[in-house]
């Protein structure tokens, strides 16, 4: 089920339990300062602005995951829920592992995903892991593969693919503003980062017109 499928049942009627699994960026562990992470404001956009009153939207991410991990506690975190949606951000601890770790990284996602489809029926959605500053975080520097690993994946397996690298690196060229705006660390988004992210997979989705005043003010995708 591809994302014309799901922006159909995005604009159905019907309630979705939405399910995200990830590490600490979907967590929005620590580096938020007491912010909206961007599944907080997801659930403000769809719950409160759209009136979708009987969706529920459920964060089982956990900081320091990595597909591996998720993968094994699959059942705990997401497909005893029975969700319509499931959104899966993975890949910034991974690339860790180099590009010895790449094979490992698709093969886990790829079963993820199926297994999901299969024993849920959900759509599910691969969001990418926004840049970082690899310069000062060297050791993950073979994130853009595992990014290019995720659109693999979602080609494979006809999941849905919300490209927030893409959205970023627009961003620093339309901009003249690096990345470094939005992030708390050399991969955390911050606040504003969390903002970006938010508002670019509501965009994506269909479900935009949330904003508000920050230093990407004006640039929402179109």
């Amino acid at each position: 089920m591809g994302v014309d499928e799901l922006r159909a049942r995005a604009r159905a009627s019907d309630p979705i339990l939405w399910v995200f699994l990830g590490d600490s960026i979907t967590h929005g562990a620590l580096h938020t300062f007491g912010w909206r992470d961007y599944t907080e404001i997801f659930a403000e956009r769809v719950r409160f602005e759209l009136g979708r009153q009987g969706d529920l939207v459920l964060n089982a991410a956990y900081s320091g995951y990595t597909a591996p991990r998720l993968a094994s506690e699959l059942d705990h975190r997401c497909l005893r829920f029975r969700p319509q949606v499931v959104s899966i951000m993975i890949g910034t601890n991974d690339a860790k592992a180099g590009p010895a770790g790449l094979t490992e990284f698709e093969t886990t996602l790829t079963d993820m995903v199926r297994r999901v489809q299969a024993e849920t029926a959900a759509h599910v959605i691969l969001q990418m892991p926004p840049p970082i500053d690899t310069r000062n975080a060297p050791e993950r520097e073979s994130l853009p593969r595992y990014a290019e690993a995720m659109r693999r994946v979602a080609r494979a397996t006809d999941a849905a693919l919300c490209d927030h690298e893409a959205a970023w690196l627009d961003f620093e060229a339309r901009s003249g503003r690096n990345r470094f705006y939005l992030l708390s660390d050399p991969f955390h988004p911050n606040e504003h980062g969390h903002r970006f992210l938010a508002q670019t997979f509501l965009d994506w989705l269909g479900y935009g017109g949330w904003d508000n005043t920050t230093p990407w003010a004006g640039l929402r995708r179109a």
